[in-house]
């Protein structure tokens, strides 16, 4: 794949998140030679604008990667089009997914004394699938770098990060690159101080408004405070002094989906925070798991009379409020695609009882027919869930009414009946269920309600390991404080449509 975009004469690879994820797992496959992958930054060009021995690495290197804010400015500068803001801490997650999916594993090289095995033993709870082949510090001396060589080829490791710093890591891996048997080395730069949580990152709506480098820093002023306050302006102005190139854009690379070519929509980082949340909470816990479930069973009572208290009355008020808001979008759907206003549907209910939920209609009539050619084109990374961001069935009504939660307000008439209630695990398919794990089906031990933890932290955005966890977390801690809790951090998360399609 030649590269598409050029900054400062350093040539960039123009792919997605997902699209790099998977490419770095191919590559990896073909152990003849090693696949070298760098990753540039505002700071890695201003270093290779003057470091001729680093720029002659980026030029040699398989693939480079964009990554940060300031490369995007300057795509803009220099009428470019990127397609993603390709940074190694949003990838690795994708990555794990990817290299677990393909049976691959990977070495951790880098960081201080004991930040390489925090983040070993992070991602491998986080994706217990990943085969971590190993990790060592990156505080080791020149004459005992052939050593760990040895060792890195012994554990047979398919993808190795080094994380020594720009451009210190690039050179240890094209000094080594003939030693070195894994498929792919990256250069991941500070990534695993991230993964150990020795650093926090920056909020996704920060990080969304391309402002990561102010928290860090923050975080770190005296490390950082000539990068950022110098080494961006004199970035931007190295760029403009270059001059305006010819509008280029990315070539399609035959075979690939326009999913595969669009930029990225979702976090992939907040999947790895929330999830790893949970299950720091879980070790927290000096209680076993039975414990916990017996006290699930054991809630009183009074508040399953309370929480159905709730239900009716909010659900009452709300299909008496919201009535001219059901009428407009009943009226919608019929002039965009004449048919049925209600879309019912079976579902499974707790216990494995089903019963029949209604929603507003968002999809053209013939939906269910056109679902069996779609499915290959399923989004889903865990398959059983069917998701796609583009789904050709949706309506252009039932695009918006979906991005807003507006088709799930009918299932108000379903709290009313008592078949679902206001908080609690969505209520899945029957085929869904189906494919359901043991583990899976503690999902089915309380009410499915419309909303939960899963709707308030991302929806579609966290895989479906990611919707039972958080839905048997939100089960083993009911109570009437955490439902209210839930209620308020619905109405944000609606109008942020965050994870909505």
């Amino acid at each position: 794949m030649r590269k598409l975009i050029s900054i400062l004469g350093v040539g960039i690879n123009n792919l997605s998140l997902l699209e790099a994820a998977r490419l770095i797992s191919d590559e990896a496959r073909d152990r003849r030679k090693l696949t070298r992958i760098m990753f540039v930054n505002t700071e890695c060009l201003n270093v290779a604008y003057g470091n001729q021995n680093y720029k002659r690495l980026l030029h040699e290197a398989d693939y480079v990667f964009g990554d940060g804010a300031g490369i995007r400015y300057a795509c803009k500068f220099t009428r470019q089009k990127i397609l993603d803001n390709v940074n190694g801490t949003d990838l690795y997650p994708l990555l794990c997914e990817c290299a677990a999916l393909n049976n691959q594993s990977i070495f951790l090289l880098g960081g201080k004394p004991g930040i390489a095995r925090a983040a070993a033993l992070r991602t491998q709870r986080r994706y217990p699938g990943l085969k971590i082949a190993g990790f060592h510090d990156g505080y080791f001396n020149k004459a005992e770098a052939p050593e760990i060589v040895k060792s890195i080829n012994a554990t047979g490791a398919d993808i190795l990060l080094v994380a020594m710093g720009t451009p210190g890591q690039e050179s240890w891996i094209d000094e080594y690159q003939q030693s070195l048997n894994a498929g792919v080395a990256i250069g991941v730069g500070g990534l695993l101080d991230f993964v150990a949580r020795k650093i926090n990152r920056a909020p996704n709506w920060v990080r969304q408004l391309g402002f990561e480098w102010i928290i860090r820093l923050i975080n770190e002023p005296l490390r950082l405070l000539r990068r950022y306050v110098v080494g961006n302006p004199l970035f931007l102005f190295r760029v403009l002094r270059a001059g305006r190139s010819v509008a280029t854009s990315p070539e399609r690379v035959q075979g690939e989906s326009d999913f595969r070519l669009r930029g990225s929509t979702f976090d992939p980082w907040q999947d790895f925070e929330i999830l790893d949340e949970v299950e720091n909470k879980y070790l927290r816990t000096n209680t076993s798991i039975a414990q916990r479930r017996f006290t699930h069973v054991c809630l009183t009572r009074a508040y399953h009379v309370a929480k159905r208290m709730i239900d009716v009355a909010v659900s009452s008020l709300g299909l008496v409020c919201l009535s001219p808001l059901f009428l407009c979008t009943a009226l919608l759907i019929i002039a965009c695609d004449p048919g049925p206003v209600f879309f019912i549907q079976t579902r499974v209910g707790r216990f494995g009882q089903r019963f029949k939920m209604v929603k507003f209609r968002s999809m053209k009539v013939n939906a269910d027919l056109m679902k069996h050619d779609l499915l290959e084109k399923n989004e889903s990374s865990a398959g059983v869930l069917f998701k796609m961001k583009s789904d050709p069935r949706v309506t252009w009504v039932g695009k918006y009414i979906r991005r807003y939660s507006l088709d799930e307000l009918p299932q108000l008439l379903n709290v009313l009946r008592g078949d679902m209630t206001l908080v609690g695990p969505r209520p899945p398919l029957p085929g869904e269920v189906e494919q359901y794990s043991i583990a899976d089906r503690r999902r089915l031990e309380v009410k499915p309600g419309i909303t939960c933890i899963w709707q308030v932290s991302g929806r579609s955005d966290i895989d479906f390991s990611g919707q039972v966890k958080l839905d048997v977390e939100y089960i083993e801690n009911q109570s009437l404080a955490q439902d209210v809790r839930l209620l308020l951090k619905t109405l944000p998360a609606v109008v942020l449509a965050k994870g909505a399609y």
